[in-house]
């Protein structure tokens, strides 16, 4: 019997194959004019982990780290329920985090206020994107998972009902010594497993 991963491994890497399978929208977004050409994403572009590195801005112009957990409190899960042998009757709260990133030296123009301007409107169609077209969405409501600590046989956890609730703009310190501020938006997700 294949050993399956458990709710804190699964629930991120189904966010991940969620995003990477919308990949389609978020390049018609950034195609939609007002910004520079070449700024496609691929599944490269979506991380599970959020290091301090920095990826090469020619690689990576903009990214997302997926991190199981909430950015201010860290709190990942929340059981509170009362397990009765293996019968699960209580849901449990899941929290996320989940990032979008421009790259520092991603030069979207070369006047330096137009290049700001620039950045702002990336984040926020990335932000926009992971909102509106894949986490609060009607296919989201459900998200399969590759665990099964809440079900057996043939069927397998979910998340249900999960959306972002709060999303807010900071500079996040990276790079050798947390010396380089990135741009970012945060994106708070919570769903339920059942």
């Amino acid at each position: 019997m294949p050993v399956l991963p458990g709710l804190s491994e699964a629930a991120p890497d189904a966010l991940i194959a969620l995003m990477v399978s919308k990949l389609t929208t978020l390049n018609a977004r950034l195609a939609a004019g007002g910004l520079p050409a070449a700024l496609a994403a691929s599944a490269a572009q979506i991380t599970l982990g959020d290091p301090d590195t920095l990826p090469a801005s020619a690689a990576k112009p903009y990214w997302f780290a997926v991190v199981g957990g909430e950015a201010d409190s860290g709190v990942e899960l929340a059981p509170s329920m009362v397990t009765f042998g293996d019968n699960h009757p209580y849901e449990n709260p899941y929290f996320a985090t989940i990032t979008a990133y421009v790259h520092p030296q991603t030069v979207l123009a070369s006047d330096p206020l137009t290049n700001e301007s620039l950045r702002h409107r990336l984040l926020s169609r990335l932000s926009d994107w992971l909102r509106a077209d894949v986490l609060n969405t009607q296919s989201a409501l459900i998200i399969p998972l590759a665990s099964q600590e809440y079900s057996s046989g043939a069927t397998f956890d979910q998340l249900k009902c999960g959306s972002i609730r709060r999303g807010r703009r900071a500079d996040a310190m990276k790079g050798p010594g947390r010396s380089v501020a990135v741009p970012c938006i945060r994106h708070d997700f919570e769903g339920v497993i059942r």
